[in-house]
């Protein structure tokens, strides 16, 4: 999935462009916590919050230019 990320990250929008980077960086913190919950709840406390607003830009603009509903999106 991540893989997939950051092919999507490369076409997408300049104003989306911070927004997918918020993203991809937490994927790879989260998998390089390697399944750790402490390491998982650190990141979390430290990255977390910047994260539901990057998804909601990512899915509107999904949603709004090409007509897709992103599963998982919580919109």
């Amino acid at each position: 999935m991540l893989d997939q990320a950051k092919k999507v990250s490369k076409s997408a929008p300049k104003d989306l462009q911070d927004d997918w980077k918020t993203v991809i960086d937490y994927a790879e913190k989260a998998q390089d916590a390697k399944g750790d919950t402490n390491k998982l709840m650190e990141l979390a406390k430290s990255d977390g919050s910047k994260i539901q607003p990057a998804m909601d830009a990512i899915t509107k603009q999904a949603k709004d230019t090409c007509k897709i509903d992103l599963p998982g999106s919580g919109s």
